[in-house]
């Protein structure tokens, strides 16, 4: 019976760009959140603006802040993620064990973003 993943062949590099974008969609959760109250032209300026914002409810101002820290926190790993994940492909590990380990991050920040936020 095949495996519903081929994991013969290397997958581990994919992840890094996957990973980027796990790492930013709760930014892009938090300005949809937000609304008008998100300027695109200073996206970092959000969240100290929050507390003037009277447009939004305290549920809604705390769901940004924390997905703004889930972002935030997700490309502070996003770094030493990618040095691994090249450093096990110049290691010569298995596609199997690459595969495997940079999937099983991928998968982790997602679900940490979910219960984070």
């Amino acid at each position: 019976m095949a495996s519903l993943f081929d994991t013969t062949r290397n997958f581990s590099l994919y992840t890094i760009p996957v990973a980027w974008i796990t790492c930013l969609a709760p930014h892009v959760y938090a300005s949809q959140l937000a609304g008008k109250a998100f300027d695109n032209r200073q996206p970092r300026t959000l969240t100290a603006k929050l507390d003037s914002q009277q447009t939004l409810d305290a549920a809604t101002k705390a769901r940004i802040v924390r997905a703004e820290g889930a972002q935030q926190n997700g490309f502070e790993n996003l770094g030493i993620f990618a040095a691994a994940v090249v450093a096990g492909n110049v290691a010569g590990l298995s596609n199997e064990t690459l595969n495997y380990l940079s999937g099983g991050y991928v998968l982790s920040r997602m679900v940490y973003n979910y219960v984070y936020v």
